[in-house]
């Protein structure tokens, strides 16, 4: 099996501003803005929050409720009206796609998709950043491979299930989609949780970024993968001068940018355990 750490949602780069980290301990990725999608901020659904007042309020109205959302990866049931046959959904193309084709990555593969978050108030449905605060990277979702699916050079449907996806809305090269599974399994063993989902809470070993780092790009991992003998590290962090460790904990510099990061699961089988705890401890925490 391999893990994926999967770079999504908005950044410095796409979206222009972190996104929001509340005060009962949850998050929500914002999807990056795509001017080739149709489907709004505005039409996204969300339990508490008007998404395209969120979006146009910490952006300073750079990002409008009319632009269109890349809902990618698509996790949540309730983010969209859906047909019967929905199931979660992850698209790739380009570059970072021929990474994930070159590293193997298949059908019962697991991506863990993290993201740059920072802390908001939200006062009388406004939405503002909480001053002397920093951003930090932070898992916030996963997927289990169950189909890689080809898209490039065919056409696909709008009634086809899937057809709504961004990635059947352009043409690029190496176009993939991937479903997710329906029940996460683990070396055999069918977990209590879904094939996908969002993690509701951040934990402490969801959150990548060191506390009081001066980069988000200075992680805190387990000290299980730590890439010593011949273990493969990371890929993208294959020099080894990026990595380090302390007493409980082993210290990574990040790439700045990239996307797609895989972990051969083979040379560190601690990570599977560590998969099922930390989606579990997720999943069962109650709000702050």
């Amino acid at each position: 099996m391999k893990l994926i750490l999967s770079r999504k949602g908005f950044d410095s780069a796409s979206g222009g501003t972190p996104s929001p980290y509340f005060a009962d301990g949850s998050l929500f990725s914002i999807p990056i803005p795509d001017h080739r999608i149709n489907t709004s901020y505005q039409a996204m659904g969300h339990p508490r929050w008007n998404v395209g007042d969120m979006v146009e309020q910490l952006t300073r109205h750079k990002v409008t409720r009319e632009h269109g959302a890349h809902i990618d990866p698509d996790l949540i049931a309730g983010n969209l009206p859906r047909t019967g046959q929905w199931r979660p959904l992850f698209g790739q193309y380009g570059a970072a796609q021929a990474h994930l084709r070159n590293q193997g990555v298949g059908p019962g593969d697991v991506f863990l998709f993290f993201g740059l978050f920072r802390r908001v108030n939200v006062e009388k449905g406004c939405f503002s950043w909480c001053q002397r605060t920093k951003p930090f990277h932070a898992i916030w979702g996963y997927m289990q491979i169950e189909e890689v699916i080809a898209l490039e050079g065919k056409t696909v449907s709008k009634r086809t299930w899937f057809g709504y996806h961004p990635h059947c809305q352009f043409e690029a090269p190496q176009n993939t989609l991937y479903t997710g599974s329906q029940q996460l399994t683990l070396t055999g063993r069918k977990s209590h949780l879904p094939g996908a989902g969002v993690l509701p809470h951040l934990l402490d070993d969801t959150r990548l970024t060191q506390p009081n780092a001066t980069q988000v790009t200075h992680w805190q991992l387990p000290k299980w993968i730590y890439p010593s003998g011949t273990k493969k590290p990371l890929s993208y962090h294959g020099d080894l001068s990026r990595w380090s460790q302390n007493a409980t904990h082993t210290l990574l510099t990040a790439v700045a940018r990239g996307q797609e990061f895989v972990l051969d699961c083979t040379h560190y089988p601690e990570s599977i355990g560590w998969i099922d705890q930390i989606l579990g401890l997720a999943a069962a925490r109650e709000p702050c």
